[in-house]
Formats: C-alpha cells, sequence, structure tokens
C-alpha cells in the first residue's frame, strides 16, 4: 500500500529500521526497500542462523547495516516487522503441498490398516493412586487427538529444557517483537536465566509463556494451509493467559505436595512472587476458590495439560481478529472433548459420574480467571506508559502488565479485521 498525498505528510519518511529513505508501508513498517528484501529473506530461509561477532548490539544504520545480519534482523523485529506478512515461496509451496498430500494418503492408509486394532500412544496418565496404562483408552482416540496429546507433552518437555538455558538479545525487545523472534524455528538467545528468581515479573516465566502460547499455535496451525492466528494474536494471548497460566502452575504445585494448611502454603509461595496478599480476601478466594477445588479434582498430568491449554484458546481474549477468535473457539471446543475422554477414563472408580467430575474441573475456569484478573489490575499502576527504554526488559515487561489497548491500525471490512501491513511477496 503506497503512502502518498496529504496521509504521505504525517508520516516519518525514514526507514523505521536504518533511517534510510521509505516510501512505503512493508510487512506493517514504514521502512526501505532493502530492509523489507532482508526481512523477506531473512524469514523465508536465514531466520535465526546469523551470528553477532561482536557485543549483539551492532549501529544499523543506511551505512552500516549490511555489517550484521543479526543485529538488522533483530532490529526489524523491534520496529515491528510481521513476519506472518511475508509469503512463503511458491516453490516451498508447492513442495509443502506435496508433503501435505503424502501425509493425508500415508494417515488414510494407516487409519484403514489398523482400524480394528489401532495403536495406544505411550502413557501420559498418572492419577493420585494409579497409573493408567495407554491401552485403558487411548485406543478410543483417532490420530488427531492422540497427536494433541503427544503434542502437549512435547511442548511441556520443551519448556522444562529451558531451565538453566542461554538468553540474551531480548532487553530492548516488545512483546510483540519477542513472540515474533521466537515464533521463527532456531531462534536462540545468549544470557542465562536463573529459574531461581520466583517473582512474578521474571523474565523466565513470560518466555515459558511465549514459547508455550507459540508451541500450541504452530501444533494447531500447521493443520491449516493459511495463517489464522497472527503475531498479533499470539502477543493478546499471552497478555491475557500469562496471569492464569502462572497461578495454576503454582497452585497445582501446592496441591500435589502434602496436605499442609492451605492458606499458609499459599501465602508463602504468593510472597515468593512478590505480591503483596495483605487483603485476606485475595488470599481467601485463592485458597478457598481455586487451591481446595483444584486439589480436591486430583487432576491427572495429562488433565493439567489438556487445561492450561484450554486457558490460553480463549475467544473472549481482548484484541484478537475475528479470523482467530473463530479458530481459538474451534480448536478450544477440540480441548473441552479431549479432557472429558480423559477424566473419564482416567478417574478411578468413585461415586462422582464422568459428568460430574468433569464438572468439577471445569468450573475452576471462573475463580480462577477472576482472581487473576483482579492481581493483574494491581500490577498495571506499577507499569507506567510508556516505558522507560532505559531499563532492560521494562517494555516487554510493560506490554505484558499493562496491555495498550487498540495498538494496531485495523479496518473492518465485512465484518472481518485485517492489519493494514497486508501479506507482500
Amino acid at each position: 500500500m503506497e503512502i502518498c498525498g496529504p496521509s504521505r505528510m504525517n508520516l516519518p519518511d525514514k526507514c523505521a529500521v536504518c533511517g534510510d529513505t521509505a516510501l512505503k508501508m512493508h510487512y506493517g513498517v514504514l521502512s526501505c526497500f532493502g530492509c523489507k528484501g532482508f526481512f523477506r529473506r531473512a524469514v523465508r530461509s536465514g531466520r535465526n542462523k546469523y551470528v553477532c561477532r561482536a557485543t549483539k548490539n551492532c549501529n544499523v544504520s543506511k551505512q552500516d547495516r549490511n555489517g550484521c545480519r543479526y543485529c538488522r534482523f533483530r532490529a526489524c523485529l523491534r520496529a515491528g516487522m510481521n513476519p506472518d506478512a511475508v509469503r512463503p515461496d511458491r516453490e516451498d509451496l508447492r513442495r509443502s503441498c506435496k508433503v501435505e498430500e503424502g501425509e493425508r494418503e500415508r494417515r488414510s492408509s494407516f487409519s484403514s490398516s489398523n482400524s480394528s486394532s489401532p495403536k495406544a500412544m505411550p502413557s501420559l496418565i498418572r492419577t493420585n493412586s494409579v497409573q493408567m496404562s495407554a491401552e485403558d483408552w487411548t485406543r478410543t482416540l483417532n490420530e488427531q487427538e492422540r497427536s494433541v496429546l503427544f503434542g502437549l507433552s512435547r511442548i511441556a518437555r520443551n519448556i522444562d529444557e529451558l531451565e538453566g538455558a542461554s538468553f540474551s538479545g531480548i532487553d530492548d525487545f516488545s512483546l510483540k517483537s519477542l513472540v515474533a523472534f521466537r515464533s521463527l524455528s532456531g531462534s536462540t538467545l545468549n544470557t542465562t536465566f536463573s529459574t531461581l528468581d520466583r517473582s512474578l515479573t521474571s523474565i523466565w516465566r513470560i518466555l515459558n509463556v511465549v514459547d508455550w502460547v507459540e508451541g500450541l499455535v504452530k501444533m494447531f496451525e500447521v493443520e491449516k494451509s493459511r495463517v489464522s492466528i497472527t503475531v498479533h494474536d499470539k502477543a493478546c494471548l499471552v497478555q491475557h493467559s500469562f496471569m492464569p497460566l502462572t497461578l495454576l502452575s503454582e497452585l497445582s504445585s501446592i496441591a500435589a505436595r502434602s496436605r499442609m494448611n492451605e492458606l499458609i502454603a499459599v501465602r508463602t509461595a504468593m510472597q515468593a512472587m512478590g505480591l503483596d496478599l495483605s487483603s485476606n480476601e485475595l488470599l481467601r478466594r485463592l485458597t478457598c476458590e481455586t487451591l481446595v477445588p483444584l486439589r480436591h479434582s486430583s487432576l491427572s498430568s495429562t488433565d493439567l495439560l489438556l487445561l492450561r491449554a484450554i486457558i490460553v484458546f480463549n475467544p473472549e481474549c481482548p484484541g484478537l481478529f475475528s479470523m482467530a477468535t473463530f479458530r481459538i473457539r474451534e480448536i478450544r471446543s477440540r480441548l473441552f472433548d479431549l479432557l472429558f475422554q480423559s477424566i473419564s477414563h482416567t478417574r478411578p472408580s468413585s461415586s462422582l459420574s464422568a459428568a460430574s467430575n468433569y464438572g468439577q474441573v471445569v468450573s475452576l475456569l471462573a475463580p480462577l480467571t477472576l482472581v487473576s484478573g483482579d492481581i493483574s489490575s494491581s500490577l498495571r499502576a506499577s507499569f507506567i506508559r510508556p516505558a522507560d527504554v532505559s531499563c532492560p526488559y521494562a517494555v516487554l515487561r510493560t506490554d505484558v502488565f499493562n496491555p495498550e489497548v487498540n495498538d494496531l491500525i485495523v479496518e473492518t471490512v465485512g465484518g472481518v479485521r485485517d492489519e493494514v501491513g497486508s501479506n507482500e511477496e
């Protein structure tokens, strides 16, 4: 979309990446043709294979922009260039279509040859009292459903492996820049973050949620030839799900431990996260409305993974584009169905029916969401906009804990909102 005429006067004429002359919007950012082509090539092939030979803080100007591809790519992401807007190469599309067609044929032949005795997946299920064999219930699942359970386990395992890993180069990133960076395969960071920092606003917690959202979206979007959940949508999901996911993780750890006094356990955990629970009402809600029901629900590891995915894929999340809302509602329905099947087949014999057990688990979502919203509201005053860019990670933390409303220029056409930076060659 070329910018000209009167509207051109209201916009800067310099590339947001290198400062060279720019006349057009490319991938959502006013940029020069040189940076447009570089970003397209980086997303299509180079991605994060680039390496900085200096201190990862090279000058990216009109004269020096070709000196370090690593720092130039990071500058593109910081400026807000959207990888989703880069169309794949035509040859890659043809190759991908052939692979998908072969995969469909393979699945079809697999299903027909194993319809009489379907193979079960390795066990992922553990209740409080018994280890359930996969033969007990996963044989009732189709291949897609089994792959979802496999995928959830794989994502959780990959995130666990981040503990003690190296991360760097994101101290000046916004949330969208970080989401875009982590969405590209092979992304690596190089400064050690210690998970001994248990504070709620610690960077490793934000990275964990970003990678959890990215892993889930990638797992379900691989089924689609067209992207329906964009970088913007993923950033919204991170903002909306960060608090309930973090609280669920802490509370489920407490519920799995010995039955110590619940109030004391919750107060200790929240204080370790740096939360002021001087309000007895908030402490009571966390304990009585969330922890106690969570403990009584006796969630298996699979139940917990499915519940975490359901929290992420919330179609009521503010700021989502219409296409993403529709897709997320579709995914969430599949996850609810899988959760019911898991509960139906993995609960030991009890007086409660499968529907009752399922209802108890699903009822955890409402109080968890409400208390998460109250805690998030109390934190906003500590993250004032605009963020102090001189403070490392200030922009990233502010984006997560004090989300900016309507921060993208969007237009509504036939009920579907589209980003101004449309897909380009």
